[in-house]
């Protein structure tokens, strides 16, 4: 619901209002129970080192987009 309307007066040089109000909304909160990462405790350097290990000139040998996205996913 709207409340509170009050015109703050014309633009200058227009025949316009500027109006402010209040507005009231209800909302619903949904609770999300998804899994959340903590990157903050993630090992990088040793992510880093692994990935180094990768023969990625062998692993985009596809043609396919699609096999060449599966192949990464596979390997991260």
């Amino acid at each position: 619901m709207i409340h509170d309307v009050v015109s703050l007066g014309t633009f200058p040089g227009s025949d316009h209002n500027a109006l402010l109000w209040t507005l009231e909304v209800k909302t619903v909160c949904n609770e999300s129970h998804r899994q959340m990462f903590d990157y903050s405790k993630a090992d990088v350097e040793g992510k880093k080192s692994e990935l180094h290990t990768v023969h990625w000139q062998k692993l985009f040998c596809y043609s396919d987009a699609e096999q060449n996205w599966l192949a990464f996913k596979e390997v991260m």
